[in-house]
C-alpha cells in the first residue's frame, strides 16, 4: 500500500508484473494520467483503491477480468466517460464507489450483474437517463448513493425487492 503519500505522476505500469497484486491502494497522493491497462493481469488482486488524486481518463473495460475483485473504489479523481457495461463480470465485488468524478452517460444495468454487491456509490458525476432497475439485486445489497447527478424519471418499482436495502440516496437528480 502507498496511500497518503506525496507521490506523483503516473502508475506505474511495470507493477502489472506483480501477478500475485492482492491489495493495491494508493489513495490520497497526486497521481495523474490514466489507470494503466497492464494492470488487467493482475488475476488475484481483491483491492483497488485509487482515491483522491488527479486521475483521468476512461475506465478500461479490460478489467473487468478482475474476477476476485471484492473493493474497487476510485472516487474523488476526474475519470469520465461511461462504466463499462463488462463490469458486471466483475461478480465477487462487494463496493463500488465511483463519487467526485466526471463520469457521465447511463450507469449500466449489468452492474446488477455483480451478485456480491454490498454498496454503490456514484454521487457528483454527470451520469444520465433512468435509473438503473437493478433487477438482480442480491440480499446483501444495502446502500445506494446516486446523488448530484442528471438522473430522470421515476423510482425503480425494483428496488422494493431488495430486502436488506437500508439507505437510498438519490437526491438533486431530475426525477419525476
Amino acid at each position: 500500500m502507498l496511500d497518503q503519500n506525496k507521490l506523483e505522476g503516473t502508475l506505474p505500469s511495470e507493477m502489472s508484473s506483480c501477478l500475485s497484486m492482492n491489495h493495491f491502494a494508493v489513495d490520497n497522493n497526486k497521481f495523474s494520467g490514466t489507470l494503466p491497462l497492464e494492470y488487467s493481469s493482475w488475476t488475484a488482486v481483491r483491492y483497488i483503491h485509487v482515491n483522491n488524486n488527479n486521475m483521468t481518463g476512461t475506465l478500461p473495460s479490460s478489467y473487468s477480468s478482475f474476477t476476485n475483485l471484492i473493493n474497487f473504489k476510485l472516487n474523488d479523481n476526474f475519470f469520465y466517460g461511461d462504466v463499462p457495461t463488462s463490469y458486471g463480470a466483475m461478480v465477487r465485488v462487494e463496493y463500488f464507489e465511483l463519487q467526485n468524478n466526471q463520469f457521465n452517460g447511463t450507469l449500466p444495468a449489468q452492474v446488477a450483474n455483480m451478485v456480491r454487491l454490498r454498496q454503490l456509490i456514484a454521487t457528483n458525476n454527470q451520469f444520465t437517463g433512468t435509473l438503473p432497475s437493478f433487477n438482480n439485486l442480491n440480499t446483501n445489497f444495502w446502500y445506494l448513493h446516486l446523488s448530484h447527478n442528471l438522473f430522470s424519471g421515476s423510482l425503480p418499482t425494483s428496488w422494493t425487492t431488495a430486502p436488506q436495502l437500508r439507505r437510498i440516496e438519490v437526491n438533486r437528480n431530475q426525477l419525476t
